[in-house]
C-alpha cells in the first residue's frame, strides 16, 4: 500500500499541515515542510509556549523577563524588534493563562509532558496514513489524560479541528484511557475567572 504522511501544524503562524508521500525504501517524505517565515506573532507564540513549559507561576517577573530574553534566538530578536517590550508582553499573556487555578495546577504538575510528539497510523484501503504532530502539553489526571493546546492568535475553527485530531491520536496511542482536550488562549485581556474543574 502507499503511505501518506500528514504533518500537523503545531504553532500559530506556522505553515499549513503538509502532506507528502514517502520515498520508497527511505521512510522519509519526498520533501519536508518549508521553514516558516519569522514574524512577531510567530515568535510570540513560541515564547509563550516556552514560558508555560519552563516557568512557574510563582517566579518573580524579573526571572520571567530574563528567561524570555535568554531564550530568544538572534533571528527571533530581529523579528520582534524591541526585546524588552516584547518580553513584557509575553509575561502578561502567560500570567493571564495562570489566572485560572485549575489550569495553573495542571501546567505545574510534575507529570505534565510538554511538546509530546505523536504519530499514529490509519489504514484507509490501499493507502496507509501516518499522522504526526506535537501536543503542546499532555497531563495525566485522575480520570485519564488531558490534552492542552496553546494558542496566541485569533480564535479559528481550525484550532478545534487540530485539537480534535490530537485527542483522537492520544486515544489511539493509549486505548481504553479517558482523553479530553482543552484549547488554552493566551490573550492580552484577562479572561473572566471561572470555577472550572479539569475538563475531562
Amino acid at each position: 500500500p502507499r503511505t501518506r504522511v500528514t504533518e500537523l501544524a503545531a504553532r500559530d503562524g506556522a505553515s499549513s499541515p503538509d502532506t507528502g508521500h514517502r520515498a520508497p525504501g527511505t521512510g522519509q517524505p519526498h520533501c519536508g515542510s518549508a521553514r516558516p517565515v519569522l514574524d512577531a506573532d510567530l515568535v510570540t507564540g513560541r515564547a509563550v509556549h516556552r514560558l508555560l513549559a519552563h516557568a512557574d507561576a510563582h517566579d518573580h517577573v524579573s526571572m520571567l523577563l530574563a528567561r524570555i530574553r535568554a531564550d530568544l534566538g538572534a533571528d527571533e530578536q530581529m523579528a520582534v524588534g524591541d526585546v524588552e517590550a516584547f518580553a513584557r508582553d509575553v509575561v502578561a499573556l502567560v500570567q493571564n493563562v495562570w489566572r485560572e487555578d485549575w489550569l495553573r495546577l495542571a501546567l505545574a504538575s510534575p507529570r505534565a509532558r510538554f511538546e509530546f510528539a505523536i504519530a499514529y497510523r490509519i489504514d484507509d484501503g490501499d493507502v496507509v496514513r501516518v499522522v504526526r504532530g506535537t501536543v503542546d502539553c499532555l497531563v495525566p489526571v485522575e480520570e485519564g489524560l488531558l490534552v492542552l493546546e496553546f494558542k496566541t492568535g485569533q480564535r479559528r475553527p481550525s484550532h478545534q479541528r487540530q485539537l480534535d485530531l490530537y485527542v483522537d491520536a492520544v486515544r489511539t496511542i493509549y486505548p481504553g484511557t479517558g482523553v479530553r482536550g482543552h484549547l488554552v488562549y493566551a490573550t492580552r485581556e484577562p479572561a473572566p475567572m471561572t470555577a472550572q474543574t479539569l475538563p475531562i
